[in-house]
C-alpha cells in the first residue's frame, strides 16, 4: 500500500524547524517526506524511532549537543561516536538510563544545574547525596514529585520555574501561593489541573506562551484562539504549534488523491494527447529534427 502524501495548505502556521522536534508519527511522516526541510540540530533530539532511522541513515548530519538530549535508547549507539565528558551537562539533563550510565561514571563531571532539572529517580539519588549543589531555580522545574521535597527542605522556592512545574506537589504549593504564580510560566504548565485552571480563568492565559504547552488538553484552547485570530501575523505560535501539535491540525494539509486527481484531469490529459500525437504535429516533429517519421510512431508505440 502506497504511504500517505501531503501538502501543505496553510504555510501561514508552519515552520519546518519546530516541526523537526515534533515525535508524533504524523510529523515523521512529514519529515521523511521532505527530508530537505529538516532541521537537523532538532531532529537530533526528537526521541521518535521514526526520527532515529533518519539519524541512523543520516550519521554526517547528527548534532552532538541535540543527541545528548535525546531519551530514545536507541540514541546511545550513536552517541558513542562522540566525547562523552564534552556534553556531560547535556547529558546529565537526560533521564534515560543509558545517559545516567555516565553520568555515575563520571561523578567529577556533574554538572549540578543540570542534573538538578533530571526527573530521573537516579538523579535523586545523587541530589540526596550531595544537597549542597541543588540548584534551587532548576530544582523547582523538575517534574519528579521527590524534587518538591528536596525543595522544602530548604524553604526555597523559584516561582517563575516553579510555576511551569507540572507535579501535583509543585501545582500544592502555587495553589497556596496564588499571588506569586508567574501567568506566562503557568501557561506553559501541561498538568490537568493547571489546563483546567487556565479554562476556567482564560484572562490569565498568556496567548504567546500556550503554544509551547506540551499537553494535548490544551489543543481545544489553541483551535478556539487560531479561529477567533485568523488574521494575526503568526510567530513563535507557529514554530510552537509544529513543535508539539501539528498533527491535531490536519486541516493544515491536503492529502493527496491520486484517483480523484486522475478522474478530474482525464478531459484535459484526452485533449492533449489528442494534439501532442495527432499525426500532423509527429509528422512535424520528425521533419524539424531529422527523425524518420515510422521510427518515431513505432518508439511511442501508436
Amino acid at each position: 500500500m502506497q504511504s500517505p502524501i501531503y501538502i501543505v495548505k496553510n504555510t501561514r502556521h508552519f515552520h519546518w524547524d519546530f516541526l523537526s522536534a515534533n515525535s508524533s508519527d504524523f510529523a515523521i511522516r512529514l519529515l521523511t517526506q521532505f527530508p530537505e526541510k529538516i532541521n537537523w540540530y532538532r531532529l537530533s533530539m526528537n526521541p521518535a524511532d521514526g526520527a532515529i532511522d533518519l539519524l541512523e541513515r543520516n550519521p554526517d548530519r547528527i548534532y552532538a549537543i541535540s543527541l545528548a538530549r535525546n531519551t530514545n535508547p536507541r540514541a546511545k549507539y550513536l552517541f558513542e561516536a562522540y566525547s562523552i565528558k564534552k556534553y556531560m551537562s547535556i547529558l546529565c539533563l537526560n533521564p534515560a538510563d543509558y545517559a545516567m550510565d555516565w553520568v555515575e561514571e563520571n561523578p567529577e563531571e556533574i554538572d549540578w544545574i543540570s542534573l538538578s532539572k533530571n526527573p530521573s529517580p537516579r538523579a535523586f539519588k545523587l541530589l540526596s547525596q550531595n544537597r549542597d549543589k541543588i540548584h534551587v531555580y532548576s530544582i523547582c522545574s523538575n517534574p519528579a514529585d521527590w524534587a518538591m521535597d528536596l525543595v522544602s527542605d530548604t524553604h526555597e522556592f523559584c516561582f517563575a520555574s516553579l510555576s511551569t512545574n507540572p507535579s501535583e506537589k509543585a501545582l500544592d504549593i502555587l495553589f497556596q501561593h496564588m499571588d506569586q504564580i508567574e501567568w506566562n510560566c503557568f501557561s506553559l504548565n501541561s498538568s490537568p489541573r493547571a489546563i483546567q485552571y487556565l479554562r476556567d480563568h482564560p484572562e490569565k492565559i498568556d496567548w504567546l506562551f500556550i503554544f509551547g504547552n506540551q499537553s494535548e488538553e490544551v489543543v481545544p484552547l489553541l483551535r478556539e484562539y487560531m479561529d477567533a485570530n485568523h488574521h494575526i501575523q503568526w510567530t513563535m505560535q507557529s514554530n510552537m504549534l509544529c513543535k508539539y501539535h501539528i498533527q491535531h491540525f490536519p486541516d493544515m494539509f491536503t492529502q493527496l488523491d491520486y484517483t480523484n486527481m486522475r478522474e478530474k484531469w482525464k478531459p484535459i490529459k484526452e485533449e492533449l494527447e489528442s494534439l501532442a500525437f495527432c499525426p500532423e504535429h509527429l509528422r512535424s516533429i520528425a521533419n524539424t529534427y531529422s527523425l524518420d517519421f515510422l521510427d518515431l510512431l513505432r518508439q511511442l508505440a501508436i
